[in-house]
C-alpha cells in the first residue's frame, strides 16, 4: 500500500515535458527558401566528396552512426568515428575530398573541435550539425545546419532532443538518393 502511494506521489509530481511546441517551430524555420538553399549547398558537399564521415561524442556520436549508415543506404561511402581520439593522419589529397560532418549540440567539445581543426589542416570540408550558429564548431565549419531547441541538462548530461537531427540526417540522405 505505500509503495503504491510513493508511486502516485511521483506521477503526480513528475514535471510535464512538452517537445512538440519546439519540435514545432523547428519544423516551421525549416520550410522556407533559405532552409532549401542550405541543404542544396550540403547535398553538394556530399556528393563532391569522396567520403563523408561523421563525428560525435555522446548521444551525438550514436546520431553520428545512424547519420553514416543512413547515407551510405543513399549510395554514399560514409563512416562514422567513434573514438574521440583517433588521429586523422591521412595525407592532404586524402583529407581534400572529404568531409566530416561534426553533430554537437554545444558545438564546444574539445575533442569535436581538435577533430574539426585536422580536418581542415588538411583542407577537408566541414558540416556542423549543432543547435546553435554562435559556438565554436559552428565558427569552423564550412557549412552549418542548426536546429536551436531549448537545452535541456540533467547534471552534466545534455537530454537536449535530437528529433530535429534525424530529420536533418534524414532529409539530406534522401536528397543525395535523389540526385545520384
Amino acid at each position: 500500500m505505500l509503495k503504491q502511494e510513493r508511486l502516485a506521489q511521483k506521477k503526480t509530481s513528475m514535471p510535464e515535458y512538452d517537445v512538440m511546441l519546439p519540435i514545432t517551430e523547428f519544423l516551421d524555420k525549416t520550410n522556407n527558401e533559405t532552409f532549401r538553399q542550405l541543404l542544396s549547398q550540403t547535398t553538394a558537399l556530399i556528393l563532391e566528396a569522396q567520403a563523408v564521415f561523421f563525428f560525435g561524442i555522446g548521444t551525438s556520436g550514436v546520431l553520428a552512426q545512424y547519420g553514416s549508415r543512413y547515407l551510405a543506404n543513399a549510395g554514399i561511402f560514409s563512416l562514422s568515428i567513434n573514438d574521440p581520439f583517433t588521429p586523422v593522419g591521412m595525407r592532404e589529397t586524402v583529407v581534400a575530398d572529404t568531409l566530416l560532418v561534426g553533430l554537437s549540440v554545444s558545438g564546444e567539445t574539445t575533442e569535436m573541435l581538435a577533430q574539426v581543426e585536422q580536418y581542415q589542416a588538411g583542407k577537408g570540408k566541414v558540416l556542423a550539425i549543432t543547435n546553435s550558429t554562435h559556438s565554436t564548431l559552428a565558427r569552423l565549419a564550412d557549412v552549418v545546419i542548426p536546429y536551436y531547441m531549448p537545452e535541456e541538462k540533467n547534471g552534466s548530461l545534455n537530454n537536449t532532443t535530437q528529433i530535429p537531427v534525424v530529420y536533418i540526417l534524414e532529409l539530406l540522405a534522401h536528397r543525395v538518393a535523389c540526385v545520384q
